[in-house]
């Protein structure tokens, strides 16, 4: 599905093709391709290596909403009016905004209505990485967009010719996953974890140590589209 190199299975080298000749005597190709599936997320959400965006228009007084579906976890958010600059918001939780301003949610006080500077997030309202939801304190007095950036699920393979949503560098920790799944324990999902936070490392190293040989002139960054999931 998308994959087509060389991995190391727990018998040595192996193509997908050959590790499914054993995984198939027990598992239909359907599973096999859930595993796969399993495994994009599981590396996107343990490597936070996929990012997403998302914007909206926010009416009066709208202070409570889901997230798109795909979103794991919140990287930030900023909040824009009209002929202003965008302004970040700074997560706080429940308990703290509850504390500090008491009957804020059911309050027709004004001092509860204005820009908003705060965000609380609720993971999980739909189930494992969906469904997220956010509050915004204080409550928006004026319409406003709200830009929301986030590391955020894959995209399901569904054929062969489907393509991987992660970057190649992850595909051996995929296979693995679905590997594992089939025949592997709890002690090989553990090391799948480890290679994970270890891959993760290395990446973040040879960034920095591209970033040191880069040309100091970087206003290419600011320039392009960007596509909103």
């Amino acid at each position: 599905m998308g994959i087509a190199k060389y991995y190391r299975g727990k018998e040595g080298i192996a193509t997908p093709e050959e590790l499914y000749t054993t995984i198939k005597k027990q598992f239909p190709q359907s599973k096999i391709d859930e595993w796969l599936n399993q495994g994009q997320d599981f590396i996107a959400r343990e490597a936070r290596c996929l990012y997403g965006q998302a914007t909206a228009t926010v009416p009066v007084g709208t202070y409570w909403f889901y997230l798109p579906s795909i979103c794991l976890d919140i990287l930030s958010i900023y909040w824009k009016e009209t002929d202003e600059d965008e302004l970040r918001l700074s997560p706080r939780s429940q308990r703290q905004l509850d504390d500090e301003f008491l009957d804020w949610e059911v309050s027709t006080n004004d001092r509860h209505t204005d820009k908003p500077l705060y965000y609380v997030m609720f993971p999980q309202q739909l189930g494992t990485g969906a469904g997220h939801s956010i509050k915004l304190y204080p409550r928006n007095d004026v319409e406003g967009t709200i830009k929301i950036y986030f590391i955020r699920k894959t995209t399901p393979m569904t054929t062969d010719a489907s393509g991987v949503s992660i970057e190649a560098y992850w595909h051996r920790a995929v296979v693995l996953y679905a590997i594992y799944s089939a025949i592997g324990d709890a002690k090989d999902m553990q090391e799948l974890l480890v290679l994970i936070q270890g891959m993760k490392r290395e990446l973040q190293t040879k960034t920095t140590d591209a970033e040191t040989f880069r040309k100091s002139d970087r206003d290419w960054r600011d320039k392009g589209t960007i596509t909103h999931y």
